[in-house]
């Protein structure tokens, strides 16, 4: 008799391929501008939307500004490999434009956070993205070689957010942003600060869920760094 029909993309000889591809560089930049535009139309709709929908917008605002910083390195990979200035330049003006978005944004969003938390206690998220929208404004203008605006705005982490481990991590980025001003002797005074600051944390003191170091690992890196 005839044979079988093939089925559908193969046969027992020859299967469809079913390997997972790995996506390019392009694909990955085209998923990040996704989730721009896809929530930054769903940020503008329900910006209005009254507190129930507040928190959700809020989270989509770090979103997008999260997606914009891995822009902003997919972009700084490509400059690496283009040799013509003027389309180094327009890259260039891309990135710039990128970070002072996200430092804009997450102005706003601290900025509407902290107001919020007058009249009512903050969520657990919402002192979360409260906390997060200071580091990512700082590291936004750090990257733009802004840094006594970086080192303001972890200034003003310090002095909002409640005295933890974060206090610390902000202490040492301050630190470098005096550093690149060549302000040698506030970097070292700040760093200091940061060591008082370990001592008089309580010994059940979380460091995991916050900071990359635990206790023993940042004394050290403060030890070390005031000696740069």
């Amino acid at each position: 008799g005839n044979p079988a029909p093939a089925a559908a993309g193969g046969n027992a000889a020859n299967p469809p391929d079913t390997t997972p591809t790995t996506p390019t560089l392009d694909d990955v930049y085209l998923a990040y501008e996704q989730v721009v535009d896809t929530l930054g139309e769903a940020i503008a709709r329900y910006a209005d939307a009254g507190q129930v929908a507040a928190g959700q917008v809020d989270v989509a605002r770090y979103r997008v500004a999260s997606a914009r910083q891995a822009l902003v390195q997919l972009d700084r990979a490509k400059l690496a490999a283009i040799a013509l200035d003027a389309t180094r330049d327009r890259l260039e003006r891309k990135v710039d434009e990128q970070l002072r978005t996200v430092a804009a944004e997450m102005q706003r969003l601290r900025e509407d956070l902290q107001q919020r938390r007058e009249t009512t206690e903050l969520r657990p998220l919402e002192n979360d993205l409260l906390r997060n929208a200071f580091f990512v404004r700082a590291n936004a203008l750090y990257e733009l070689k802004n840094y006594s605006a970086a080192a303001e705005e972890l200034s003003l982490a310090v002095n909002r957010l409640p005295q933890g481990p974060v206090t610390i991590d902000a202490m040492v980025q301050m630190a470098h942003c005096f550093r690149q001003l060549t302000l040698d002797d506030e970097a070292r005074g700040t760093l200091r600060q940061a060591q008082y600051v370990l001592r008089r944390l309580p010994a059940d003191t979380e460091f995991a869920k916050t900071t990359p170091y635990d206790r023993a690992g940042w004394d050290q890196l403060l030890e070390w760094l005031i000696t740069l």
